[in-house]
């Protein structure tokens, strides 16, 4: 039971991150830059915002879309922190 708890929790922390970098992307400042096919774009779709997630959250970083804004910094450092917090979890099962 623990397990499909945690495993929730993970899923669900990488659906809110998506949103808050989708939302994030669609405003008129830039935050994010994103590399993807050799195209230089300041908006992410949902798409890209939930590989974004996904890669954040594995911490794999593959550095095809970039955060460049502070908001959007401190926005993937509490989702790397938090990725931290559920290894820790994971690791005392």
């Amino acid at each position: 039971m623990n397990f499909v708890l945690l495993l929730s929790e993970v899923i669900l922390s990488v659906v809110v991150f998506t949103i808050a970098y989708y939302i994030l992307s669609q405003q008129t400042r830039v935050h994010f830059q994103n590399n993807t096919n050799y195209v230089s774009e300041h908006k992410i779709d949902a798409m890209d915002a939930l590989y974004f997630s996904l890669v954040t959250q594995s911490t794999v970083g593959f550095g095809s879309i970039v955060p460049v804004s502070t908001i959007s910094k401190l926005c993937v450092s509490v989702q790397v922190f938090s990725t931290l917090l559920f290894v820790v979890r994971w690791a005392t099962l």
